[in-house]
């Protein structure tokens, strides 16, 4: 599926605003790449906050809290945003 939408994106051809008789290809595929990434890996982490929170601990969102929760989305997204920019090697993180 990701090299459908590799070929798919790779035709995209978008102009710089001021150059419109220059074109110059976009970096599309490179930048979907990343932000896949960006959304399946917060998305992840989310599921498996509510994870932790209903089946392992036993509680609900209220009871553990709110801020406690997102401190969990968070560091667990960037988790899976470095292991997913690293097997994806979309270059989020400088080498």
């Amino acid at each position: 599926m990701l090299a459908m939408l590799d070929r798919l994106l790779a035709r995209l051809v978008f102009t710089v605003p001021g150059q419109e008789n220059k074109e110059r290809p976009f970096e599309a595929v490179l930048f979907f790449k990343r932000a896949l990434i960006w959304v399946i890996s917060f998305s992840t982490a989310l599921v498996l906050s509510f994870l932790i929170v209903y089946v392992l601990l036993g509680t609900d969102i209220p009871t553990y809290s709110v801020k406690y929760f997102v401190l969990t989305v968070i560091p667990l997204g960037f988790f899976f945003l470095i292991w997913g920019d690293a097997l994806l090697g979309t270059g989020i993180l400088p080498d």
